[in-house]
């Protein structure tokens, strides 16, 4: 449902709430660009513009806020690269990017996120292959890759992610085996749900320990 029926874009001003600890714009029918100047918002915990239709790119500045602990830009028309500054929220427990139309590759700065338990990148248009820097997420529970352009294998170690329990992989262009170290976690730890593309004839994936196979 709508929250307040806000449309229009966001106004630079908003900024300057430098003591705003929260900040949900989600599901509204906001556009335009996201400022630079909420980059300054050194205080904001919770901050979401999920489930507009804002455009552009993602400035490097958003994630300056160091204290966020939950970011969610998901459901909007965003395209370009993911910023490698997204590495500096270090705090940050969920991230979602999801639904956009974000392209590039994913940084390799993407493994500095200690914090992160979540990580939503579904439906965007993400390509190359998944960073080995990944198997430092050493508290992600979710990882969602899913719908984007992902190629080349499975990173063996993504095995090395004691508390993952949903990896989602479908509808990508990786191929090869999946690792035995992934299928380990389906055994050994807490890994519930492992999707990817081994549903062909001949599959694009081999994986005898998937839960959904695309």
């Amino acid at each position: 449902s709508k929250s307040d029926g806000f449309s229009g874009i966001i106004p630079t001003e908003l900024g300057r709430l430098e003591n705003i600890e929260i900040l949900d714009l989600g599901t509204n029918s906001i556009s335009g660009a996201i400022p630079s100047e909420l980059g300054d918002l050194v205080n904001c915990k919770f901050f979401s513009l999920a489930n507009n239709v804002i455009v552009g790119n993602i400035p490097p500045e958003i994630f300056s806020m160091m204290n966020t602990v939950h970011l969610d830009l998901s459901a909007n028309n965003l395209d370009g690269k993911i910023p490698g500054e997204i590495a500096n929220l270090r705090n940050a427990e969920v991230i979602n990017l999801s639904e956009n139309e974000l392209s590039g590759k994913l940084p390799k700065k993407i493994g500095k996120l200690k914090s992160v338990v979540r990580l939503d990148l579904y439906d965007n248009f993400l390509k190359g292959s998944i960073p080995h820097t990944i198997q430092r997420l050493s508290n992600i529970e979710h990882l969602l890759l899913e719908k984007n352009k992902f190629t080349g294998m499975v990173p063996p170690e993504i095995g090395n992610l004691k508390k993952l329990a949903r990896f989602t992989l479908g509808n990508n262009d990786i191929t090869g085996l999946m690792p035995e170290e992934v299928c380990q976690l389906r055994t050994d730890a807490s890994l519930l749900n492992l999707e990817s593309d081994c549903g062909d004839d001949p599959a694009e994936i081999e994986c005898e320990c998937c839960t959904l196979c695309y």
